[in-house]
């Protein structure tokens, strides 16, 4: 059984990576969402 923990922390660092891909794309501006 896999780890919970573990399970999160991947879907966080997943979500951060395309918030920054996205935000890149963006020219890097804050996005009021």
């Amino acid at each position: 059984m896999r780890n919970p923990i573990i399970q999160f922390f991947k879907f966080i660092w997943l979500s951060l990576k395309i918030l920054v891909v996205v935000a890149g794309g963006h020219g890097g501006t804050r996005k009021t969402t």
